[in-house]
């Protein structure tokens, strides 16, 4: 197995040449494969942000060492579920989803200038 950089799994697809070089069937193909093993396996992309309890029933509380700015929380569709542009200044925000629908959502964390998404797990 081949990785790229990104610790992506990289394979490509089989060509035929004839005799003078030229391709007579297929063409270069990349796939890219990254497996997660659980939720856990699912990390915000720096360890400044906490999201717990991951799954939840419906609340869970979102810690950082830097400010939060703001938050959206989308729904598998891409619909906007709930979001909140007055966190300003808090290091740490509960969210209450147990309204919603049991499902996966999509968190994106405002902090610090830099965008963190993570999956939520309602059960």
């Amino acid at each position: 197995m081949v990785y790229d950089a990104n610790n992506f799994l990289k394979s490509n697809s089989f060509k035929d040449w004839n005799l003078d070089g030229t391709i007579t069937y297929g063409d270069s193909t990349y796939y890219y494969f990254h497996t997660v093993l659980g939720i856990n396996g699912l990390k915000l992309q720096d360890a400044c942000i906490t999201v717990y309890p991951n799954p939840t029933s419906g609340k869970f509380t979102i810690s950082s060492k830097n400010n939060i700015s703001s938050m959206e929380i989308y729904n598998l569709l891409g619909e906007l579920i709930d979001s909140d542009f007055n966190i300003n200044g808090k290091t740490s925000n509960e969210i209450d989803l147990s309204s919603h629908c049991k499902g996966i959502y999509i968190l994106n964390i405002y902090s610090g200038g830099k965008i963190y998404n993570c999956k939520i797990v309602v059960q």
